[in-house]
């Protein structure tokens, strides 16, 4: 063997990248001074002047407060979109600069809230650093340059004088014009710019307008920006606008609801109330999430002894509170530092004992809606702050404000109205508690959440144009046996479980002992895959039968039914399932226990493939109550369905897969009727309708009742109906529950409810069930009233009756145990990010003190809830 020896010269060059930004510093980025919850961006542009290509990655590394994320880059591609969402941040960026190429990239500073900078925030500024690092790709990575990151924030708030809410103007007839004025002063010690609109846009002949357009704000200084409204036609009915205040920039929105009236000729003239003391509209500040008993104790205090002068009105003191028709007593707790006298009793319920959440992803937001209410005969002053170590939760006012502590009057035998919005920053258990004092003594709602989800998505599975899936067998040439399989992936950030159970669809004869599913049970890790394999084994005399009296090409043999979600969220159900196990072998009847009948936990807390024997350590720190499992899988496990279908093949063999989906296609769609302008034609809200669309049921005497699901439209209609909410102790069946509405003709829904278990009590109450009917694009709600016990066999129920359920606050306790209550399933909403909408409803009666004389006395409302 011969071998021969060469010298390899490899001539390369230096990277001749070259970097400009904006303003002439040469090794630093200075973003300045920002309001909380701003974002200002830079851009820097990269030109390659070299003779090759160069791959680049840009890194932005934090020097403090890493978990804050407050120095990101923003992809250059996908910020072209205009609406940045979460996967257009990061904090690198990896491109190729090709010969003579440029690329601007934008480096942003999100200014956080003050009181996530709990030790430097005393200072009212804190300066935060980082570094931009700009690294050559290779086997080894080389900085090529590198910037220092400077951004700035300060403490924001922000003052709003009212002198009506809504804000009112008022004129006599067309041409005239008025006007009003809505005074902001900036308390805070950063500079402010906000942008006034008022939304929607004016139309002919209405307008409204605000002036100016822009405002500039230093420390102290107050600007009154004018509201003038104006018609030249006469007007029947109300304009409704809303003011909308940004602060700039890429900050917080604010909203003030503006309603324009015209007034007759001679009509006594519509009086506007004098400016009320201050509102703060937002506002972060030091003491804002600290939680010493004395400290929040102390602010009661000081707010109680100034009960004489104080003008805190309560929201909703016209009225009953709409989140819940139940109120409980919540657990009381006595302060050490006084304010009552022993055996004082103090009367106030609440629509709920606790406040329970599902799993959350991290950055998402769920709010809940409660209120308290007082039965005493006197006004009480209530102090309410949220104790929460991980700053997952906020506390909303009735009138959109998003606040760490309030104070308020409660009025004799009225209701206040409370949310909570729960936005997890990190995944894992997280628990809080609300606290009121009222008093001198602290009553507790404890809150209970997960932070997290998982994301189960079913790959090789078509859907059609409803979103129902279907999934076609294939036969094995040498056996009678059909086959299939499909992949499971969990795009989430916490385990995933997965139940498949066959059941029977279509040909009600075909047993699902045939139908074999591996595996049934499973738990996945996040970012993983599974694979399921489906076989079928029909008997032959089952499948000739199915074939022969059958005319379709595609025929529905069975369907799977997959219930799947999080094992956080199961792992809580198994906790509640075996502590109810537990009482009923000692023989104890719990209270709560009959508000899970419904729920069959067995299959689910069974033990898993791939279950870890330690599960989820977070989970034990939640202390769910026992009447809470209904409200947890209702949040956290999902149902969906899959179509097994077989192919009606003439020759007795399956044909091309590609014909198979073409016909299963025309089975559902239609291909030889469906055009465009049927695609148009599709019906509105008006062309359909369900009616009743409010029924009562009063068993045992009326347990079904029968609705009329009808369509003007030219087109026959699929409709597919759901229960969404049971009554408790009751289930609700449909019959049919899915099929077809012909061409201007109706079809006939009976609503069933069958009694699970009889709820013990003599004093007349109602029980709410939710169904909803879909059609294409469109959706109607049924809304199901349960009176029980019945009044009279066929009487339908007043629906004014005010339940008389309720709990008294009888005791002092003088611990922090938590008692459970029967509280339902709360209707969940999904507020704007970081928009706090001011109402009309929501905020007619209230004005919220600042500093200054206070006056207490509330004038009643006439308006009823």
């Amino acid at each position: 063997m011969q071998s021969t020896t060469c010298d390899v010269f490899v001539i390369g060059e230096e990277p001749q990248i070259m970097i400009t930004k904006a303003d002439n510093s040469d090794m630093s980025v200075d973003f300045g001074v920002l309001p909380e919850e701003c974002a200002k961006e830079i851009s820097l542009k990269f030109h390659n002047r070299g003779a090759a290509s160069i791959p680049l990655k840009l890194v932005t590394v934090h020097q403090a407060q890493d978990r804050l994320s407050t120095f990101v880059l923003l992809d250059p591609e996908k910020q072209k979109n205009k609406n940045m969402a979460e996967s257009e941040v990061s904090r690198e960026l990896t491109f190729t600069l090709k010969t003579g190429d440029e690329i601007n990239v934008t480096v942003m500073f999100a200014a956080p809230p003050m009181r996530l900078l709990t030790k430097a925030a005393q200072k009212g500024f804190v300066k935060l650093s980082g570094v931009l690092s700009l690294k050559l790709i290779g086997i080894i990575q080389i900085e090529l340059e590198s910037f220092k990151l400077i951004g700035s924030v300060g403490t924001t708030k922000l003052g709003i004088f009212r002198p009506a809410i809504p804000m009112q103007l008022a004129i006599k007839g067309p041409g005239k014009t008025d006007t009003c004025h809505l005074p902001i002063r900036n308390h805070g010690l950063v500079p402010l710019t906000l942008d006034l609109q008022l939304l929607p846009s004016d139309t002919e002949p209405i307008s409204m307008t605000v002036e100016p357009g822009k405002v500039e704000l230093q420390p102290g200084e107050q600007v009154e920006p004018i509201i003038r409204f104006t018609s030249s036609r006469p007007l029947k009915e109300p304009v409704q606008r809303m003011l909308q205040i940004t602060m700039q920039p890429h900050g917080p929105v604010y909203f003030v609801e503006v309603t324009g009236v015209m007034t007759a000729t001679g009509s006594q003239e519509i009086r506007k109330p004098k400016f009320q003391p201050e509102q703060v509209v937002a506002t972060t500040k030091d003491s804002l999430y600290k939680s010493e008993s004395d400290k929040h104790l102390g602010k009661a205090l000081s707010y109680q002894s100034s009960k004489g002068c104080s003008s805190v009105k309560s929201v909703c003191s016209s009225g009953q509170s709409k989140c819940s028709c139940e109120w409980h007593s919540i657990k009381s707790q006595k302060s050490n530092s006084g304010g009552s006298t022993a055996g004082e009793k103090l009367n106030v319920r609440t629509t709920h004992r606790q406040l329970v959440w599902g799993s959350v992803a991290v950055g998402k937001s769920v709010t809940k809606s409660f209120a308290i209410r007082s039965e005493d005969c006197s006004k009480l002053a209530v102090y309410v702050y949220v104790e929460d170590k991980l700053h997952s939760y906020e506390l909303i006012d009735s009138d959109g404000l998003v606040m760490g502590e309030k104070c308020i009057t409660l009025l004799p035998k009225k209701s206040h109205s409370f949310r909570v919005n729960f936005k997890p920053r990190e995944i894992g258990a997280v628990c809080g508690k609300l606290v009121f004092i009222i008093q001198g003594i602290h009553l507790i709602i404890p809150m209970y959440s997960f932070g997290g989800h998982a994301r189960l998505i079913a790959k090789g599975v078509p859907r059609d144009g409803a979103g129902r899936m279907w999934l076609m067998l294939h036969q094995d040439p040498h056996k009678t046996v059909w086959e299939t399989s499909f992949s499971l992936q969990n795009f989430g950030d916490l385990k995933a479980f997965i139940k498949i159970k066959p059941i029977s669809k279509g040909f009600q004869n075909m047993s699902t002992v045939s139908l074999i599913v591996e595996p049934s049970e499973l738990v996945m890790l996040e970012g993983t895959s599974a694979k399921i394999k489906v076989t079928y084994k029909p008997q032959k005399q089952d499948l000739k039968l199915l074939l022969n009296n059958s005319m379709k090409d595609v025929i529905e043999v069975a369907a799977l039914s997959l219930v799947s979600g999080d094992e956080a969220t199961r792992h809580r159900l198994r906790r509640i399932h075996e502590k109810n196990l537990d009482l009923a072998k000692r023989g104890v009847n719990g209270e709560h226990a009959t508000h899970n009948i419904q729920l069959d936990l067995q299959p689910l807390c069974a033990q898993f493939l791939g279950e870890d024997d330690h599960g989820t350590p977070d989970v034990m720190s939640l202390k769910d109550p026992q009447d809470s499992a209904l409200e947890l899988y209702n949040a956290g496990v999902n149902h969906q369905e899959i179509i097994l279908l077989l192919e009606n093949a003439t020759d007795g063999h399956s044909v091309d897969a590609s014909q198979a989906f073409q016909s299963m296609y025309q089975y559902v769609v239609n291909l030889s009727t469906t055009r465009q302008e049927d695609l148009d034609e599709s019906p509105g809200s008006c062309e359909w309708n369900i009616h009743p669309s409010t029924l009562t049921l009063q068993p045992p005497h009326l347990n079904s009742v029968p609705v009329h699901l009808w369509t003007y439209g030219v087109h026959k209609q699929h409709f597919e109906v759901v229960v969404v909410e049971h009554p408790p102790g009751f289930i609700l069946n449909v019959s049919p529950n899915a099929g077809i509405i012909p061409t201007s003709d109706s079809v006939e829904l009976t609503i069933t409810c069958t009694e699970i278990f009889m709820p013990q009590t003599t004093n007349l109450n109602f029980w709410k069930g939710v169904v909803k009917i879909y059609i294409e694009n469109d959706f109607k709600v049924l809304n199901i009233c349960i009176q029980y016990p019945p009044t009279h066999k066929k009487e339908v129920p007043s629906k004014q009756l005010v339940p008389r359920d309720s709990y008294n606050v009888g005791h002092h306790a003088h611990s922090s145990v938590h008692v459970a209550s029967h509280s339902r399933t709360s209707i969940l909403s999904t507020p704007a990010l970081r928009k706090k909408r001011l109402t009309n409803d929501q905020l007619s009666n209230n004005v919220h003190a600042g500093t200054g004389p206070k006056d207490l006395s509330c004038h009643k409302s006439s308006r009823a809830h």
